[in-house]
């Protein structure tokens, strides 16, 4: 689009982003043939650029980025169109399970409402999909399938979501809390204030810091919980074993320093560690 044109035409929406779906595509094929299962093929850095940028390719007026068919059109080529989509977009269900379809990350510009959604959220950090979510995504014309061509759902690992991206009530699925801090142990630091008194927030506890004795630092409840403290300094000692970082130990509470089996379990680590 020339600079400074606005786009406030659907047809002239449309047509510009399917010719950008289009050749996307064939760039991905030709990639694909010249670098056969090489994955650094599968996405290169100009085609990245191009679905990062589409929206400063096609710009769109205030009411088409407010349009659901129209930003669906762009979200199919790139969830990162989801990011600038207008507040009615955002707060649209079908819209937000496209983008985290295509790029999970997406989950981080829905909606309140939708952040606080637990089964979005499930698919967004997880890839986990209810049969309701499945269906409406293959009649929009996607499919669960690692394919990186344009219109195909591309589930990712590698989401960058936290735990502060999601809302109170996903954070009160302990759960799904649970699920998160396994998968990255320091996200207990966005998930709320736990209890000592709690079995659920315990369990929260005692998964992050099993990942990571680090995990400590920001659970300041339960740094004088023996439980706790022995599952952080035995993560630590492995740690020190493997890395000599046992940095867990310096949120033990001093009481617990001088416990028995928390100092035989920091000698043991820092022994095997030098």
């Amino acid at each position: 689009m020339p600079r400074g044109i606005v786009v406030d035409r659907e047809e002239v929406a449309y047509q510009a982003f399917n010719r950008i779906d289009k050749t996307l595509e064939k760039l991905i094929e030709f990639q694909e043939r010249i670098g056969g299962n090489n994955s650094r093929y599968k996405e290169p850095l100009k085609i990245t650029l191009v679905r990062r940028n589409i929206l400063n390719l096609v710009p769109l007026s205030d009411r088409l980025l407010n349009h659901l068919e129209v930003m669906i059109a762009a979200i199919k080529i790139t969830g990162w169109a989801f990011e600038k989509a207008g507040p009615e977009v955002k707060n649209k269900r079908a819209a937000a399970l496209i983008a985290i379809c295509r790029t999970p990350g997406a989950f981080a510009a829905a909606s309140l409402e939708l952040r606080n959604d637990i089964d979005l959220a499930r698919f967004a950090f997880f890839g986990e999909l209810t049969n309701t979510d499945l269906y409406q995504i293959e009649a929009l014309g996607f499919s669960p399938d690692k394919n990186q061509k344009s219109w195909l759902c591309s589930p990712s690992k590698n989401t960058g979501l936290s735990l502060q991206h999601v809302g109170d009530q996903v954070i009160a699925n302990k759960p799904f809390v649970i699920q998160a801090v396994q998968k990255n142990p320091l996200d207990v630091m966005y998930a709320g204030q736990l209890s000592k008194d709690n079995d659920a927030d315990k369990k929260v506890a005692r998964t992050a810091v099993q990942g990571s004795g680090y995990a400590l630092r920001f659970l300041p409840e339960f740094q004088d919980d023996l439980d706790v403290v022995i599952d952080a300094v035995t993560a630590a000692a492995k740690a020190a074993r493997e890395n000599g970082d046992d940095r867990a130990i310096e949120f033990v509470s001093t009481r617990l320093q001088k416990h028995s089996q928390v100092l035989a379990i920091i000698d043991s680590g820092r022994k095997n560690g030098s």
